[in-house]
């Protein structure tokens, strides 16, 4: 064979080589690379509602080995003040009540406080959580939680723990629950705010809720999600003694 035609020869297969790897590669620039967002958002959802279910898991567990309500109330297992020094029911915030559950090992550890779509740069895992003798209580040893654990994302000081909202730690709106009202969810935008964190493009991003019968479900309307939700920073007697965070 002639060295010229063998040359041409292996001149169009490299030419038609580079011509499938540009295909290839526009198709992933195209087709591939757009779908990654929306599956790195698929996976951090998947995450979200697995600690979903383990949050529903634990609480109801506590419930039954306690014979208390579903959602743990502060001011009952702190009558003395022996772990913080406020009173009667300002005791019943976020950061109490999961601190609670933590606390007492139900939780597997502080990591599933915060999910894995959480926007707010505020809202980190507790690593220095501690279940014994916290240094923040009254009388340490005799603690019911630990009072260092915090919901408070709006701090300048100090990161929130927690990215989820529950239910009002207050009667009517702990009783007599039905199978699908919602007791934790990841919290929903300030719905005054349109510059909220959890909003893209004028629509909000999508919420995973916990119900009443342990079943986890997927919210794109904020207008779905329970009133009585919210990160509460402050408690009280009355529904309007409480007071919730927004971002």
């Amino acid at each position: 064979m002639d060295p010229s035609q063998r040359t041409t020869r292996l001149s169009l297969t490299d030419v038609a080589t580079v011509a499938i790897c540009l295909v290839v590669a526009l198709s992933f620039v195209t087709v591939i690379l757009p779908a990654l967002p929306w599956a790195r958002e698929g996976a951090r959802r998947a995450v979200e509602q697995g600690y979903m279910n383990q949050i529903g898991i634990a609480l109801y567990a506590r419930a039954y080995d306690h014979n208390v309500s579903v959602l743990p109330i502060p001011a009952m297992l702190d009558r003395d003040n022996s772990t913080v020094p406020q009173s009667g029911s300002a005791k019943n915030t976020t950061a109490n009540m999961f601190s609670i559950v933590l606390f007492e090992h139900y939780f597997p550890g502080p990591e599933i406080m915060v999910t894995p779509r959480e926007r707010n740069t505020n809202v980190l895992v507790d690593f220095d959580f501690t279940n014994r003798a916290p240094s923040a209580a009254v009388e340490p040893y005799r603690a019911a939680w630990d009072p260092a654990f915090n919901a408070d994302f709006t701090r300048s000081d100090e990161p929130g723990n927690v990215s989820y909202a529950h239910r009002q730690l207050i009667g009517e709106h702990l009783s007599r629950l039905a199978p699908h009202d919602t007791i934790v969810a990841t919290r929903g935008p300030d719905p005054s705010d349109p510059d909220s964190l959890w909003i893209e493009e004028g629509k909000w991003v999508g919420s995973s809720v916990l119900r009443a019968d342990l079943g986890v479900a997927w919210l794109e309307e904020p207008e779905r999600l329970d009133p009585a939700l919210g990160i509460w920073i402050e408690a009280g007697d009355k529904p309007a003694d409480f007071r919730r965070i927004w971002d």
